[in-house]
């Protein structure tokens, strides 16, 4: 006779919170290493391949950000593969939580727009298949509690294909207006809110770097108009309302349409605003009469690409702490290089007049006037991106706000 054998009950595996955490973060994670892997490797093999020898040193940071990039893939991944089941539980848990909320928040828009079509009682049904949805989706212990959240989706999905499914929309639609949504949100933030910006040139070293990528902020001047139609005597400019609630200030770092050719930005700093009068006494600022406040901070060196060779170039130069109302900044000059005296400028309405940090080595206002309100398209703000020699990818450049 065989025995009879006790039945175990088996229990449904609960993930631990470190498999949830991988679970809601793993493509992040995922696409973080690789972008690490791409971009520094990207950098080694562009430098392995330049003609000169002394460019193939490859600094020791792209190294390490290849190794670190490795190491986050194959950590993710290696986890996931060696806790298969619970991690599968776990991205199982998080679609079903996901989908819970795309149905509530559908059932209430199909509410929102028909529900006067339905009857009470019809009405009563759904809203009360969208409450138990709620009540299922804040908890979510164990289980049991995942299971009563896929009943409640069950109901509620029921429920709306049986007296609303003439506005549900289809997945084709869903996607097209999401895409859409997405893009049009885009188009305006670039129009009116923000707008990238590349650092092509060492005019503004060093506070901005050759290969800085940076965010500005178009409507702390005024909202600009993204389309040009006032002619005016720097060819068709964008219209700009509101410019008078807050002015360009002394020290704020501004992109701008140069007044000599509007095709192209220029980067600079504000040293004097409307009704100043400036002057330059061996390089040292004037403004209205009274000297910035200024502190030597010796010899420097930096890299600079030249635009007019299109090669790198290893510079000296002397370094001051300079202060322009609450804004400090670094200003450079070129070691060795007579000091410069300029006659005074006054800065005429609606006008500003800039300069780059790199004083030497700036194309600026001293050279060709004064920039009009209406060229300005807004404040540099903070750097997303960085990349440029000697170290190739700057991390410790990324986020850095602009002085």
């Amino acid at each position: 006779m065989a025995k009879k054998g006790k039945m175990v009950e088996e229990r449904p595996i609960e993930p631990r919170f470190s498999v949830r955490w991988l679970a809601e973060w793993y493509w992040t994670l995922l696409t973080a290493g690789g972008l690490a892997v791409v971009l520094s490797g990207w950098q080694i093999w562009n430098k392995l391949n330049q003609e000169e020898l002394w460019r193939r040193e490859i600094p020791t940071p792209l190294y390490f950000y290849l190794a670190a990039g490795l190491l986050l893939c194959g950590a993710t991944y290696a986890v996931r593969y060696l806790l298969g089941v619970e991690v599968a539980v776990a991205f199982q848990r998080r679609q079903v939580h996901k989908e819970a909320r795309a149905l509530r928040k559908e059932a209430r828009r199909c509410l929102r727009w028909h529900g006067r079509r339905l009857s009470s009682g019809v009405r009563g049904e759904v809203e009360g298949a969208v409450k138990a949805i709620d009540q299922a989706l804040a908890p979510l212990k164990d289980a049991s509690d995942w299971g009563r959240l896929e009943v409640a989706m069950a109901t509620l999905d029921g429920a709306i294909d049986q007296h609303l499914a003439f506005a549900r929309k289809s997945s084709m639609r869903e996607s097209v207006e999401s895409v859409g949504g997405a893009v049009l949100i885009a188009l305006l933030l670039r129009a009116f809110v923000f707008e990238a910006f590349k650092i092509p040139s060492g005019s503004m070293i060093p506070t901005l770097q050759v290969g800085d990528h940076l965010f500005v902020n178009k409507f702390i001047y005024g909202i600009r108009l993204p389309w040009p139609f006032d002619e005016t005597e720097f060819g068709k400019a964008h219209q700009k309302f509101f410019m008078d609630l807050r002015k360009p200030q002394r020290g704020e770092v501004i992109v701008f349409k140069y007044p000599k050719d509007p095709d192209k930005d220029f980067i600079k700093r504000i040293v004097a605003v409307e009704g100043d009068q400036l002057e330059i006494k061996e390089n040292q600022l004037v403004i209205n009469g009274q000297a910035i406040e200024r502190v030597s901070l010796g010899p420097c060196e930096y890299d600079d690409f030249k635009e007019d060779t299109g090669r790198w170039e290893h510079d000296q130069c002397e370094s001051f702490r300079e202060t322009l109302d609450s804004h400090p900044f670094t200003a450079i000059y070129e070691r060795g290089r007579a000091t410069q005296s300029w006659p005074s400028w006054t800065v005429p309405p609606g006008h500003v007049f800039v300069m780059g940090d790199n004083r030497d080595n700036s194309h600026d206002s001293r050279y060709w006037g004064f920039v009009p309100f209406e060229l300005i398209k807004g404040k540099a703000m903070f750097i997303w991106w960085s990349s440029g020699e000697p170290e190739g990818i700057r991390i410790g450049r990324m986020g850095h706000a602009v002085e």
